[in-house]
């Protein structure tokens, strides 16, 4: 399945989900999100991905205006 890389052109806040305990976080420059191809954003605008192999929300608006893109397909 097709995954999208997001590099970050600067800091971005972020939420590492964890049940009802979410925590908010910053992505310090240069971080890299992975997104599934098919992931969509949420009712507040926020989508799934991963960063550093743990879960990570950030808001698609941040992944539209302050990332560079890179869509890998890894073979399975």
């Amino acid at each position: 399945m097709p995954t999208k890389t997001y590099r970050f052109t600067n800091s971005i806040s972020a939420v590492r989900p964890n049940g009802v305990a979410s925590t908010v976080t910053q992505l310090p420059l240069g971080s890299e999100v992975l997104v599934e191809d098919e992931a969509l954003p949420d009712s507040k605008g926020m989508t799934l991905g991963t960063h550093n192999g743990k879960p990570v929300l950030v808001f698609q608006r941040d992944l539209d205006e302050q990332a560079e893109r890179r869509v890998t397909v890894k073979w399975r």
